[in-house]
């Protein structure tokens, strides 16, 4: 049985929270198991390489979003519908069971196991509680717990802490710091993801009333300065720094000299109230070739292996790796169990990221509704192409 990924955390997770489990399957399965582990550029283009040499007939795969919808495009992954069923996917975290929702196309379930590095996968939302302090701006995580945490609450303090702490008459301090790579990522946070389904069919989304609300919004703040691309201040000059899990955890061990914590993302006034939707840059999990004999029973490794039952008291030790105070951990704990998974990057399922680009030009430049109007009959007939629609 080979385990085809990416990532040193499978390894990583066996060595420190499963010592000799690894062995133990081996003996269980009658069967030699190996974690094989590829750059994740030439994952998807590896595993299909064993898929038409038929070396793949024991295999699991370990991917993220563009892997997978690379191979699942082009019909080499298994559904798994004939032989796991919603028993089987509610007995998952509640964070595998949106990666799950996400991987499912045409009506096939394809996501099977416990990904321990799933935590990794999304944004929270870090901010400087030196700043806070300093400055005595209101907390977001007090306004979250009081259910004012909001894009007016958000707005109104990234507005607060941008400003000259020097008195040498320039901006030294802002509200938001983040990649230009990541721009449109608030567009979610205002219940604007890039597709939605209607009657069965997947229809382009950033074009709606609540996306170009949000790009208007975004191009509003970066205009006033209040939000910046994140190489013109370090993370210590500004309220708000997104990061992802495995980078917090990161720097939960060595920061950058001030003290952070975490809040969800705040949501825009096109939300819905009861779906806290946040952006995620990846969503991964492992499943099965086309061509897997047993697949049930690769199944069942995976599960040894990566007990579901298991991933809350991992989720929980990695959660505290990564938060600095008890607040922090409150918040991550229920944004892991409560945010649903979005992913803005949707050129591996497309083949093109022409609408991706419409929308940092109009947070960078504005004019959003021509911009993503010119585009969206474009990327319309691609879905449809995809879909079968």
């Amino acid at each position: 049985i080979n385990i085809t990924t990416w990532s040193a955390r499978l390894v990583r997770y066996l060595d420190e929270v499963a010592p000799g489990r690894l062995q133990e399957a081996e003996q269980r399965f009658n069967a030699n198991i190996e974690i094989l582990q590829f750059p994740g550029g030439e994952l998807a283009g590896t595993n299909m390489s064993r898929l038409m040499a038929g070396d793949s007939t024991h295999d699991i795969w370990n991917m993220e979003n563009p892997q997978f919808w690379n191979l699942a495009l082009q019909g080499a992954l298994l559904p798994t519908n004939d032989f796991l069923g919603e028993e089987y996917y509610a007995g998952l975290h509640p964070l595998h069971q949106q990666m799950a929702a996400r991987w499912a196309f045409q009506g096939n379930n394809y996501y099977v196991g416990s990904a321990p590095a799933a935590y990794t996968a999304p944004w929270l939302l870090t901010y400087n509680k030196d700043i806070v302090e300093a400055d005595g701006l209101d907390d977001p995580f007090e306004l979250w717990q009081a259910g004012e945490w909001n894009w007016e609450s958000w707005e109104r303090l990234i507005r607060q802490a941008t400003r000259d702490t020097t008195g040498d008459g320039e901006i030294d301090q802002v509200g938001f710091r983040l990649g230009s790579h990541s721009l449109p990522h608030m567009l979610p946070t205002n219940g604007a993801p890039v597709v939605v389904e209607e009657n069965g069919r997947m229809v382009f989304n950033w074009n709606s009333e609540a996306a170009i609300y949000a790009l208007n919004k975004s191009h509003e703040w970066r205009s006033a300065g209040w939000w910046v691309d994140d190489g013109d201040v370090t993370t210590d000059q500004a309220l708000f720094t997104p990061r992802q899990g495995w980078s917090i955890e990161n720097d939960a061990i060595d920061y950058d000299g001030y003290t952070y914590a975490l809040v969800p993302y705040p949501q825009g006034p096109h939300a819905d109230p009861d779906r806290h939707m946040t952006s995620w840059w990846a969503e991964l999990g492992f499943a099965l070739p086309a061509n897997a004999e047993r697949p049930a029973d690769l199944v069942e490794v995976i599960d040894f292996l990566f007990p579901a039952e298991e991933f809350d008291g991992y989720l929980d030790r990695q959660i505290q790796n990564m938060v600095l105070d008890r607040n922090s951990y409150e918040a991550v704990q229920w944004a892991y169990n409560n945010m649903l998974v979005h992913v803005v990057t949707l050129g591996a399922w497309i083949g093109n990221s022409e609408y991706y680009e419409a929308a940092v030009e109009a947070i960078h430049e504005g004019g959003a509704a021509s911009l993503m109007g010119a585009v969206a009959p474009s990327t319309q007939a691609l879905l449809d192409d995809v879909f079968g629609q």
